[in-house]
């Protein structure tokens, strides 16, 4: 309570006036919020670690209800690419070593083929495969059940990630802070249907998985780097390294883990310096493996449409189609009906500008993207969340180049993370502005008037410890506290 107290004489405006010859000092009450900002700072959260502990294991065991009805699926779709047809698969522990130097769609077809850009090199899930193989033989149910584990232990590591990013206020329920209700949105979305039923879906899980693994090491690095801050990052490069071969779709990472950090941490940008370096590694070498056992990543040229939706389109229709994609995304992720397994050609015919579900997704893009970098200035979590589903649903947008079908809804199984911190986020910040009336302008100009939130009439001369630059302390509502033919036709889950 001691710091509490220190910390409202702080946020206090002194002001002095003379009457009569005499001084007296006139002391403003200070505004509610900023109580809480500095209480968010000066007190232990709510949420204490067993609470922590206790709701991490809440979410890993969420996901059996949600998706125990899969244990009695069998194989299905490209499960025959990757588990039943696969020969390294077949040959067990035996056949890790071929699994590990080959394309992944070497297996099945017993040669080298080009059939879509850049190819595919994601052998953690397939070896994962092997082993239930060498195990249990084939075991759907076997398989069913690591998916499920394995989700749900995304779910708690996830929870485990947003706490200590975001710093909860003191007398927030735990029920209703971010990272709760984030992990929930997140874990029981219908969309990540297709990536829990589908066995050969773990390759997206895996990646994730991993991913969040990583920013917890490098985390941990900027907070206390300490005598084995080398370990954290180690640990950070082998996480990231391994989700990068479980699938490729985790790359985003390499921006998203610094940018995070900077985020929620800006206080420690020397720090992240040494992460955004770090990073480089697990990167390199992801590459380098890719380039020497999958060979080099080519462009491939074919007018198959299975194997490429845009091979007869232009390049207006083809990003005219994208954008119409994106628009179909976002309705997805807002009413999550109807749903299906996969999105063959022609299920999203090709689209221009002329038409409005084109050019209104554009155009909502654009005014996202503005106040993606209008948040950014200040930090805000709504800002990072757009621009994690941003960056992180680029390289499965077909913006840049052809994945090998149109859509997919396991597509948005990382970037729709970034969707649900925006979303949790955006509703409080209506809630706050409005509590806190006509007066928060001016209450938040003169808080942020000097670097140290502290106004020149305060009297105090002192800088509130704790952030590098000055953010707004309203709360995590609105700021951070601290500082996802004759050429061989492909299912489209394996793009």
């Amino acid at each position: 309570m001691a710091k509490v107290r220190r910390g409202l004489r702080l946020g206090s405006q002194i002001t002095e006036t003379r009457a009569r010859g005499s001084r007296r000092k006139v002391v403003a009450p200070p505004d509610p919020i900023d109580i809480i900002g500095i209480m968010a700072r000066t007190s232990r959260p709510r949420t204490q670690p067993r609470s922590q502990a206790i709701l991490a294991v809440f979410f890993f065991l969420v996901a059996i209800p949600l998706y125990g009805n899969t244990l009695g699926n069998r194989y299905a779709l490209d499960d025959s690419l990757f588990i039943t047809n696969n020969a390294y698969v077949k040959n067990g522990i035996r056949g890790i070593p071929d699994i590990v130097r080959h394309d992944s769609f070497q297996g099945y077809f017993r040669e080298q083929r080009e059939l879509i850009t850049g190819g595919r090199y994601r052998p953690l899930s397939i070896v994962t495969f092997a082993l239930e193989y060498q195990v249990a033989g084939f075991s759907p149910a076997l398989s069913h059940g690591i998916n499920l584990m394995l989700y749900g232990l995304t779910g708690a590591l996830l929870y485990l990630l947003l706490v200590r990013l975001f710093h909860v206020e003191a007398k927030t329920r735990w029920w209703s802070a971010p990272p709760f209700l984030i992990s929930l949105l997140f874990l029981v979305h219908p969309l990540h249907t297709e990536v829990v039923a589908n066995i050969k879906g773990r390759d997206e899980i895996l990646a994730l998985l991993f991913g969040i693994a990583a920013f917890h090491a490098f985390l941990s690095y900027c907070e206390r780097p300490g005598g084995r801050g080398i370990v954290k990052l180690a640990a950070g490069v082998v996480f990231l390294l391994l989700g990068l071969l479980a699938k490729e779709t985790l790359i985003p990472f390499v921006v998203m883990i610094p940018l995070g950090l900077w985020f929620f941490r800006s206080e420690h940008r020397r720090r992240i310096g040494v992460v955004l370096g770090t990073l480089v590694l697990p990167l390199a070498i992801y590459f380098a493996a890719r380039m020497v056992f999958a060979g080099p990543m080519k462009v491939v040229r074919t007018v198959e449409l299975l194997n490429d939706p845009f091979a007869l389109a232009s390049s207006r229709e083809r990003v005219a189609t994208v954008f119409k994609t994106l628009g179909i995304y976002l309705r997805l992720f807002f009413f999550p009906h109807p749903l299906t397994h996969d999105y063959y050609y022609n299920q999203v015919p090709l689209s221009h500008f002329g038409d409005p579900s084109s050019w209104w997704p554009a155009i909502l893009a654009l005014g996202l993207a503005i106040f993606a970098a209008a948040g950014a200035r200040r930090g805000s979590p709504i800002a990072y969340g757009l621009l994690f589903f941003a960056i992180t649903f680029s390289i499965v947008s077909n913006l840049f180049f052809s994945i090998g079908t149109t859509m997919a809804e396991r597509f948005l199984y990382i970037p729709s993370l970034g969707l649900a911190i925006a979303v949790v986020a955006s509703p409080a910040i209506s809630i706050v502005r409005l509590w806190k009336g006509p007066a928060a302008a001016t209450s938040s100009r003169s808080a942020s008037s000097t670097p140290g939130c502290a106004t020149p009439s305060s009297g105090s001369g002192k800088r509130l410890s704790g952030t590098a630059r000055c953010r707004s302390t309203t709360s995590w509502m609105t700021q951070p506290i601290r500082r996802i033919s004759s050429t061989p036709i492909l299912a489209s889950s394996s793009r």
